[in-house]
């Protein structure tokens, strides 16, 4: 009899996660508006997840502040349709969503994905608390639910969609969008959020020099799309605008206004509410680059008013400069201002270097930053200010680090930092390998299987905000894989060679649509050891027909 072979990708993690409360240094870049809380705890535990030729499966525990948590799940197709089974993700988003709104909320149970035209998307379970890390996904049970949502392609410019929740509190949104012109698109929803009335109409006009975002939205009191906690989601709430005007190529304006509705963990619990008025410009002067912003925002903890002003400057082909001041205006004292001289020397293609002066009440910081990279090892650290409307003093300055150790046999050390949106500065490592056992018939002649391919191609699919993106299908040279739950996928081949890339948007194993920002169009199959990372980058978007 002959042998059987099946690959498969085990990924196994170990890690620490932990908070720290502290203000690490400074940052000369572009100024983010971020709103939203998140909570972690010191957590241990692990993950494995399983890819084969029609299937994938996904185990993981752990513990979280002394408790263990379980999490799995398991996924097949038959034909064009995809089932799932387990935990995964519920993603209720809705054709108003200029300024975010979409939600992503964890779920236990069984759900179809039927592609085409009048795609369709059915679950049957129970919401999920969710209780895991980036190192391993683990959820509690919380509240049964039934879910229908539908996305039809009417004509090529007009499209339905239909968001629907049984529960206990039922939820029954409508919606369209229509492309009255190639640059202009307009939307509507309507309906009922956990049994609360809900109203919301856009406009986005995008010509050459001009882009124009528009919403209003109504909610009632107690509005929630799915009746879950959630602590990351964030709704835009009332009117929100965004005009971004570039009278020539070298000058940017943008001028916003936006308002927030912050969620909070109890479900009886009211919204935080905050505004943020911003306009921001951006200009080329000579061989300078000039940009100045200014800020008001206002929320539970106050008023508050900040500018900033940043120039930077090519010095030689390999050194950049750049001087940047940040303030805040009002608000409660001492009121938080920084000063901020930075370089940064690219000394090859692997190595960059970044020094950083930061003056702040009255102390001055020297602060050292880069990247390094190799085949084994790349480490990068970086510094950014961020503009976070809910906290008292909205300027935050942060340190970025980023670590990854490939050491012998597969194994990878990861490690990173990160801002969360409640303006704490978070910590999280891993250790990762890919394991690739030999399965053979009982009673077969060989001893063994025969070996698996020695040359790897791998790598994350993530969406512009960094999120890892789960089930996304990528054609590599004649085979399809797709993406774990950490946004992973792992090709193996028996030479090394260069291979066509794609993504195949209509085949994603997800009810979500996206678009690709970037990827490459070819990569390379190259040993384990040697093998680079491939980034590809999706934007998700609610008109997008598979």
């Amino acid at each position: 009899m002959r042998s059987l072979a099946k690959s498969l990708f085990v990924q196994s993690i170990l890690g620490l996660v932990y908070s720290l409360v502290s203000a690490a240094s400074a940052s000369a870049q572009l100024i983010k508006v971020e709103a939203g809380a998140s909570d972690m705890v010191p957590t241990v535990g692990g993950s494995v997840s399983i890819q084969a030729q029609g299937y994938e499966g996904y185990l993981g525990a752990g513990t979280v502040d002394g408790v263990f948590r379980l999490g799995t799940y398991a996924k097949t197709s038959l034909g064009s349709y995809k089932f799932i089974a387990g935990d995964q993700t519920l993603a209720f988003n809705l054709p108003t969503d200029l300024f975010g709104g979409g939600q992503y909320v964890t779920t236990r149970g069984v759900g179809a994905t039927f592609p085409g035209p009048n795609h369709a998307f059915v679950f049957a379970g129970a919401t999920t608390l969710g209780v895991g890390t980036p190192l391993f996904q683990a959820f509690q049970g919380q509240t049964a639910l039934a879910a229908l949502f539908i996305d039809r392609k009417v004509t090529e410019n007009f499209h339905f969609h239909s968001r629907n929740i049984i529960s206990h509190q039922q939820t029954w949104i409508e919606g369209f969008d229509w492309r009255v012109r190639p640059w202009l698109k307009t939307s509507l929803s309507a309906g009922l959020g956990s049994n609360k009335p809900y109203f919301a109409a856009s406009m986005d006009a995008d010509r050459n020099w001009y882009e124009i975002k528009a919403s209003y939205i109504e909610a009632g009191s107690g509005f929630r799309r799915i009746t879950t906690p959630s602590l990351f989601a964030s709704e835009p709430d009332r009117e929100n605008i965004l005009v971004t005007v570039k009278p020539y190529s070298s000058l940017v304006l943008t001028v916003g206004h936006e308002n927030f509705l912050a969620p909070q963990g109890s479900l009886t619990g009211p919204y935080m509410r905050a505004s943020v008025d911003q306009l921001q410009s951006s200009f080329d002067v000579d061989k300078f680059r000039l940009g100045a912003g200014l800020f008001e925002s206002r929320s539970p903890s106050g008023r508050n008013v900040s500018d900033g002003f940043t120039v930077s400057r090519e010095i030689t082909r390999k050194i950049d400069g750049s001087f940047s001041y940040y303030q805040n205006l009002n608000g409660p004292k001492p009121r938080a201002s920084y000063l901020i001289l930075t370089v940064r020397e690219t000394i090859s293609p692997k190595l960059s270097l970044l020094q950083v002066i930061n003056r702040t009440q009255g102390n001055t910081n020297f602060l050292f930053g880069g990247s390094y990279t190799t085949n084994r090892f790349s480490v990068s650290v970086d510094y950014q200010t961020l503009y976070m409307p809910f906290l008292a003093n909205p300027l935050v300055t942060g340190v970025g680090v980023t670590l990854h150790l490939k050491l012998w046999g597969g194994v990878q050390v990861n490690g990173e930092t990160f801002r969360s949106p409640d303006g704490k500065v978070r910590y999280t490592g891993s250790i990762s390998t890919l394991l690739t056992p030999r399965f053979h018939l009982a009673g077969g002649e060989d001893k063994s299987a025969p070996k698996l391919g020695d040359y790897v191609v791998h790598g994350h699919v993530r969406d512009e905000h960094g999120s890892s993106v789960e089930g996304a299908a990528i054609l590599i040279g004649d085979q399809t894989v797709f993406s774990n739950a950490a946004g992973e996928f792992l090709l193996r081949s028996n030479k090394a060679r260069q291979l066509a890339l794609t993504v195949l948007t209509d085949e994603f194993l997800t009810p979500l649509h996206f678009t690709v920002v970037s990827a490459p169009l070819t990569t390379s199959a190259a040993p384990e050891e040697s093998a680079t990372d491939v980034l590809i980058v999706l934007h998700p978007v609610t008109n997008d027909r598979r």
